[in-house]
């Protein structure tokens, strides 16, 4: 399988790792100014249209690269350490959303004094894979695509920029059981709950299901779930995963014929607009950069 590799910034980076064997280079600002040397960020992250991640993990690549560009232009020509000028070079692994790969990716880069410094991929559960690895090397890690607490527990050189992850849900779980929701079922994908069973004990809610549908299900593969809750009826039902998870997680409802009270979703991205039509106007939210629902 190959591994696609974007670097921003410097045209030399070829080296950093012996397993990548497709670069793309893209040329930046930085030729017009006069550097000592450049500061590497590495980061795995899912740069294929077809990767489960890639809606919200594209966005943070855009960012970054637009970061590299402010830092790197004649404006501003990089940073200043210790009386020497540096630029910036931000080199992005492709990860295929895969477990694996960033761990294997993670595995390679902090094995090398090539990368100063390390930014994680999109998703919590790819970035599990990779925090405990590069705390060990003790690498300065920022995990700007990661809020579940696990990622940054006992690992002092990784840190976040979103909040905790239980607060997504939290206003809204609130809300509901006080106007009467009284039980709640979430089904998950591979990797953590989103704090729901935490969130359903602290609103006095009764957890009437807890779920995990492994990585990346379809919706085929989500109708025995559905096909339970029809039977428990929950007042509210959560679907917690990424990308897909959520248009799936409306097909797979459609064909059950599954419509409780409240539907919330705890990380989804507005591809699922495209995914189910005109239903968002129905659904719930917990998550801050979604602005369709």
């Amino acid at each position: 399988m190959s591994v696609q590799v974007n670097v921003r910034g410097t045209d030399d980076l070829a080296g950093l790792s012996s397993h990548l064997v497709q670069i793309n280079t893209t040329s930046s600002s930085a030729s017009a100014c006069n550097f000592d040397g450049m500061i590497v960020f590495s980061q795995p992250l899912s740069l294929h249209e077809d990767d489960d991640k890639y809606p919200v993990a594209h966005l943070q690549q855009v960012a970054y690269e637009m970061t590299i560009d402010r830092i790197n232009s004649p404006y501003r020509c990089g940073v200043v350490v210790d009386g020497k000028r540096y630029g910036v070079a931000l080199a992005t692994y492709g990860d295929n959303s895969s477990k694996e790969m960033v761990e294997s990716i993670a595995q390679s880069l902090t094995s090398t004094n090539s990368t100063g410094f390390l930014l994680g991929p999109y998703s919590s559960g790819l970035t599990k894979m990779m925090s405990p690895l590069v705390n060990d090397a003790k690498r300065l890690f920022v995990a700007a695509g990661s809020t579940q607490t696990p990622v940054f527990e006992g690992n002092e050189y990784v840190f976040g920029t979103l909040g905790p992850s239980q607060e997504k849900l939290e206003a809204a779980i609130k809300a509901l059981a006080g106007l009467g929701a009284k039980t709640i079922a979430v089904v998950h994908e591979d990797g953590s709950p989103c704090y729901v069973p935490y969130l359903a004990e602290v609103n006095g809610l009764q957890l009437v299901m807890e779920a995990n549908a492994g990585a990346s299900p379809s919706s085929d593969d989500l109708d025995p779930y559905v096909k339970n809750l029809t039977t428990l009826a929950p007042d509210i039902s959560v679907a917690c995963g990424y990308g897909s998870y959520c248009g799936n997680w409306v097909k797979s409802m459609r064909r059950q014929n599954f419509s409780p009270k409240a539907q919330l979703f705890a990380t989804c991205t507005d591809q699922v607009k495209d995914d189910v039509g005109s239903d968002v106007a129905y659904m719930m939210a917990g998550t801050d950069w979604v602005s369709v629902f």
